[in-house]
């Protein structure tokens, strides 16, 4: 009988405890912005979100006359379950360009994100100002611009990284003119026997975006564009400086389907790795709904929606600083009245990269890139 009622005992306390594990796990415990959208008129590019920094959220607009501490009101996208305050749709005065939200997840853990609005900046790029960020786990470190429109793959790298190769873009103090200059090298990826995340090389590159992780189809993760308003002007030439060596041996990537989808890696010998820098505007819909709007690896050169490019033809080493200046071709004229428009910069140490093709090694240094404009009638 005392045995019948330990036992019973037992599996209660149990029931209990297991319904209260359940009923925490079931909580979300996200706390994030996901976005924070001012009208068109108002912001310029997607919002930029830094976890990483202080729950920093940054949203860059045209101008920042009359800002300092304006009337705001945001439309806020956060966690699944969570709450904001202030709420989404609700009138915030700035103090500063600043304001300050609070978001509570389902769970009861709380972050506190400060909003800071930014003028967008010219089209000028010099690479001086970088900060330091860790991966996940705090085993990693590694360097991002400081403009947050300037991103690149190291997020997406670090998740995978298993050992101390470097990571693929990083600051250098081999510069054309002040302290920094940026540096992109092939690394070493990530081989499986069991083709897990199988990756045999990581090209280091640069591009004005978003870089959002996809794991089904990790080429897409690099989301290229930043609005460019009329007052801007018409990109005519992208100029700048760059250094570059080619890696010993050149790789191709071929997917493999069956029997269970992998990378096939073959060697060419003798062939050479080759950059890539160049630069494009393409036409979105009007208004927010642009702002979503994106190119990738896939399309970023073929896309109907392009209408201007600026494409280095050499693509050759150099050992000694070189100066580029490319001249944007236009396909059809610049329509404001129809559309929206974006520019994207892409620069990268292998140019057939983002497929997993090039030579490891491969270094590409750039500094003191410019996109000159003439004014838009």
């Amino acid at each position: 009988m005392r045995l019948a009622k330990l036992t019973i005992l037992i599996i209660s306390i149990l029931s209990i405890s297991l319904a209260s594990c359940i009923k925490e796990e079931g909580a979300y415990r996200e706390a994030d912005i996901e976005n924070f959208i001012l009208p068109a008129d108002i912001m310029q590019t997607s919002t930029v979100v830094n976890h990483k920094d202080n729950n920093r959220v940054v949203v860059t607009v045209y101008d920042t006359a009359g800002m300092k501490n304006a009337i705001i009101k945001p439309e806020i996208v956060i966690s699944s379950g969570a709450e904001i305050s202030p709420a989404s749709g609700v009138e915030v005065q700035l103090e500063n360009y600043q304001a300050s939200y609070v978001v509570t997840a389902q769970s009861g853990s709380k972050k506190v994100y400060t909003i800071t609005l930014k003028k967008d900046k010219p089209l000028e790029y010099n690479f001086e100002s970088w900060y330091e960020v860790s991966n996940p786990k705090g085993t990693r470190i590694y360097d991002m611009l400081s403009d947050e429109l300037w991103c690149n793959a190291n997020k997406g790298v670090a998740i995978v990284y298993r050992d101390n190769t470097p990571f693929p873009t990083r600051r250098t103090t081999d510069s054309h003119s002040g302290k920094y200059g940026i540096l992109l090298e092939t690394v070493f990826g990530n081989r499986s026997i069991l083709h897990i995340m199988d990756i045999p090389l990581y090209a280091g590159s640069a591009f004005r975006g978003v870089f959002e992780t996809n794991m089904s189809n990790p080429v897409t993760s690099a989301k290229f564009g930043q609005n460019h308003a009329k007052n801007t002007g018409k990109p005519i030439r992208f100029t700048g400086w760059y250094k570059y060596k080619s890696g010993e041996y050149y790789q191709t990537c071929t997917v493999i389907d069956k029997p269970k989808k992998h990378n096939e890696v073959d060697t060419i010998p003798g062939k050479k790795d080759e950059l890539d820098i160049y630069a494009v505007m393409f036409k979105v819909p009007q208004g927010n709904d642009g702002k979503k709007v994106y190119l990738t690896a896939e399309d970023v050169l073929t896309s109907e929606r392009l209408i201007a490019t600026a494409i280095i033809a050499d693509r050759t080493e150099k050992d000694d600083w070189t100066k580029f200046d490319i001249p944007f071709i236009y396909t059809e004229d610049i329509d404001y009245s129809q559309f929206d428009y974006k520019l994207a910069i892409v620069l990268s140490s292998s140019k057939r990269g983002a497929f997993y093709e090039g030579a490891i090694g491969s270094l590409l240094v750039v500094d003191e890139i410019e996109i000159v404009t003439e004014p838009i009638n």
